[in-house]
């Protein structure tokens, strides 16, 4: 199953919501298509003032419920945790969202 519009957009604005509005997301080249698992791989830079942890926890918690899967994977770069080579690969094989 495909992600759809609603839930890209649910994605972004939980994002934005989060880390705010410049926050720039991808989803893995790996996982364009959610497979049976349901899986969502997701990549996030964002500038992110407190702890990283927090807002990871509380992105997650609001797109379980907004979009009602439980297997997200969120990988987040700022610029004091910097991205690495696998980072960059996701980055040019991802779909920006």
């Amino acid at each position: 199953m495909a992600l759809n519009l609603l839930q890209v957009c649910e994605i972004k604005a939980t994002a934005q919501q989060i880390f705010g509005l410049d926050a720039q997301i991808w989803l893995s080249g790996t996982h364009l298509v959610m497979g049976a698992n349901n899986d969502i791989d997701l990549y996030i830079e964002a500038e992110i003032l407190g702890s990283i942890a927090t807002k990871k926890r509380r992105f997650l918690d609001l797109l379980w419920d907004r979009l009602g899967v439980k297997s997200i994977n969120i990988t987040i770069s700022t610029s004091e945790k910097p991205m690495d080579r696998r980072h960059q690969t996701t980055k040019e094989q991802g779909v920006r969202l």
